[in-house]
């Protein structure tokens, strides 16, 4: 377990309990439970909205700002205490500035302190939210995970897949404090995007609790305005380069890109064809689009458009695309064959793997259906020669090439020494 404890105990103190909950319980040794992550999402929400209820009948509480600025605090600006309710009663979370891994002597006191500690720093606004966000990087760290390492096996040894048992009172204290949670998420998008350097020193693993976590809720908890800027912070962290991202960043990208399409606003079905219209769309934002358009709307949509980019890259996005368009008729088939063929003289590296896929797809699953194609693409390169051949060496039976197409390719392509001794060993050619 090491850090991930400690780090997933503050995951789940910003927002993201269902999380850390499903990871952890999938370690190994232990059982093996796992819950989509939208099943989790949503029970935390209903949970959220329980215990605000709750909250509103006891009168006046410790409340966030709705709709607090970027990087502002959301919580008062002194430190309260605080009385939450526990899984065995009540805890007072007085102030704490500093977590005493090797002094606590439970579980449950340890959880206590993080309550503490977290509770004090949120009060403290963009300049505590800071503080979390370095710490929750250097728990990821080699040297810091070491450090914690005796103390975590000591405190959760003997709990194994039951640890969850310890975490209510930080579920419970994530989702009445919504909007701190809020703000400190705002606080990591920001960073990220206009201050990467931060995080150089920190590892990445202990923000997958934001990126997969919290950020999927956001829509339900935060102000349109806070949702406009964390989109804003999105696209920028999207297009910085990086290679002048850390690692800490850069490892969370696609996380990010899929946060960007899950924030999107409701989209209509015209307006998902303009923007298929406009084509240069990403594998992620291209997937997301695809259940938005019915069959019949791709008639006002060329698919090579769509379908091209991915051909090119030897993506397979492009068989999962091809999957919900009406099937091609033999002339765009012919123009995607020519876009390929091209780019397998030029910069495209081409695979075998993916030659097999694209016969498959476009409906020439044989040799003989698809050997235009072939012989066109093996003349190209070296190396569409050499994925030609390998192709050969999948295709049994009635697929198969036949032996006067085989020594075509060895005749006519540039091979290598053990290829052409492989074909001609497989198909049985003499010299």
């Amino acid at each position: 377990m090491q850090g991930t404890i400690v780090a997933g105990v503050l995951a789940i103190v910003a927002g993201a309990g269902g999380w850390w909950l499903g990871r952890e319980s999938a370690r190994p040794g232990g059982a093996e439970i796992q819950t989509p992550a939208e099943v989790r999402v949503q029970e935390l929400l209903a949970e959220n909205r329980r215990l605000s209820q709750q909250l509103a009948s006891r009168g006046p509480s410790l409340e966030g700002i709705p709709g607090a600025g970027a990087g502002a605090a959301a919580s008062s600006a002194g430190v309260s205490n605080l009385l939450v309710l526990g899984a065995r009663g009540e805890l007072e979370l007085t102030p704490l500035d500093t977590i005493d891994f090797a002094g606590a002597k439970t579980p449950e006191e340890l959880i206590h302190q993080v309550l503490r500690w977290f509770h004090t720093k949120l009060a403290k606004g963009h300049e505590g939210q800071l503080e979390i966000l370095e710490f929750m990087g250097k728990l990821g760290t080699k040297e810091r995970q070491e450090e914690l390492k005796p103390h975590i096996e000591r405190l959760f040894h003997d709990d194994g897949p039951r640890v969850a048992k310890h975490l209510y009172p930080l579920i419970k204290y994530a989702v009445e404090h919504d909007t701190d949670a809020v703000a400190l998420t705002e606080t990591y998008f920001q960073q990220a995007a206009d201050d990467p350097g931060f995080f150089a020193e920190l590892d990445d693993d202990p923000f997958e609790a934001i990126t997969k976590g919290m950020g999927y809720m956001l829509p339900a908890v935060a102000s349109d305005a806070q949702m406009e800027r964390f989109r804003a912070y999105a696209k920028k962290i999207i297009d910085t380069p990086e290679d002048q991202q850390p690692d800490a960043v850069r490892k969370r990208r696609r996380d990010i890109q899929r946060l960007l399409i899950a924030w999107s606003p409701p989209m209509s079905v015209e307006e998902a064809v303009a923007k298929l219209k406009q084509g240069d769309l990403g594998r992620e934002e291209l997937m997301a689009l695809m259940p938005l358009i019915p069959q019949e709307a791709w008639a006002q949509v060329d698919p090579l458009l769509v379908l091209q980019p991915l051909a090119l890259q030897q993506d397979y996005t492009l068989f999962q695309v091809m999957q919900r368009l009406p099937a091609l008729d033999g002339r765009q088939i012919e123009r995607l064959d020519d876009a390929l063929v091209a780019a397998y003289g030029g910069s495209a590296e081409p695979q075998a793997w993916f030659l097999n896929q694209y016969l498959q797809r476009t409906g020439r699953p044989t040799w003989k259906a698809g050997q235009p194609f072939l012989e066109r693409a093996a003349l190209q390169s070296v190396q569409a020669a050499e994925a030609v051949a390998q192709l050969t060496y999948q295709m049994r039976g009635e697929a198969a090439p036949t032996p006067e197409a085989v020594r075509w390719l060895i005749d006519r392509t540039q091979l290598s020494e053990n290829t052409i001794r492989r074909l001609k060993s497989q198909f049985n050619l003499g010299d």
